[in-house]
């Protein structure tokens, strides 16, 4: 988990420390203090703060954050330029850049844009093109996959920078991906999108037999299971999966997401028994409506 102290706070911030001190006094800047009395604060105290006071934006100092000394990609980054921000993004992957990466995603972040639309507008589309590149054979598999493990290294970094608390009384999902899926970046950006919403997630991982699930679901009660379906080799055995799955919450009050390039296929299969999600920002437009 990394945390800012009041000093690194000020200068990403644009402020001075005084100000920091007057805001988190005031309760306008949260944060989380040590038993010394000392202030820590997280990327998500940061965003919060600056999404009830835009006006404070335009004084983020990109320039703090850790490898970012473009001005160009500053420009692309305030300006919210993602056409612009995806092929430096696509650039950093093929590189194995994940400082770049990092930086990137934060000072979006820091820039008041949600986390569902940096993800389903700047790394969804790049992981896209790598994996198209692959199957045309314009990458190696190692290549691919050194791409890939940069984008999910940085996705944590980010995660752990958030550190949201969670209530005891919220509400519950789990996500997992279907068995003989290996994909799980999207598993980690759910559970990242859905706790800053206030949603306890518990991501079970990869390639995951529905059976597996059966006892969780007495254990953790969860209001939402939410299943990623983006590789099956055999797509028969995906419809059996989903199928025991929908067996299996019958009669619970548990609301079925699925998400993924194979997502299309399964609806047609159950129909009104599941919810189809396209992309993030669909899934938590779906949650709120719920």
């Amino acid at each position: 988990m990394k945390f800012m102290n009041s000093k690194d706070a000020a200068l990403l911030m644009g402020v001075n420390v005084s100000t920091i001190k007057r805001w988190t006094d005031a309760n306008l800047l949260p944060c989380y203090q040590t038993p010394g009395g000392h202030r820590k604060f997280t990327l998500a105290h940061i965003n919060k703060f600056l999404k009830k006071n835009k006006n404070k934006i335009q004084k983020v100092n990109l320039f703090e954050l850790k490898g970012l000394a473009d001005k160009e990609l500053i420009h692309h980054i305030e300006h919210v330029e993602f056409t612009k921000l995806i092929p430096t993004f696509f650039k950093a992957a093929i590189e194995a850049d994940q400082n770049k990466i990092s930086t990137i995603i934060t000072g979006l972040y820091l820039k008041g844009v949600e986390l569902e639309n940096i993800y389903d507008n700047l790394v969804f589309p790049v992981m896209r093109s790598i994996g198209e590149l692959w199957e045309k054979d314009k990458l190696t598999i190692l290549e691919e996959h050194l791409a890939s493990e940069v984008v999910r290294k940085a996705i944590y970094e980010l995660g752990g920078s958030l550190s949201i608390e969670i209530s005891d009384d919220a509400i519950s999902a789990i996500c997992f991906s279907i068995a003989g899926d290996e994909h799980e970046l999207p598993l980690i950006m759910v559970k990242q999108i859905l706790e800053l919403n206030g949603i306890r997630t518990f991501n079970m991982g990869r390639s995951i037999p529905v059976k597996s699930i059966f006892d969780l679901l007495d254990k953790l009660n969860p209001q939402y299971l939410i299943i990623s379906a983006n590789y099956q080799s055999n797509k028969d055995e995906i419809i059996e999966e989903v199928y025991e799955l929908i067996n299996l919450i019958d009669n619970r009050k548990i609301k079925l997401f699925v998400g993924g390039s194979l997502s299309e296929m399964i609806k047609h299969t159950f129909e009104d028994k599941i919810s189809i999600i396209d992309n993030m920002h669909g899934l938590m437009h779906k949650l709120n409506k719920v």
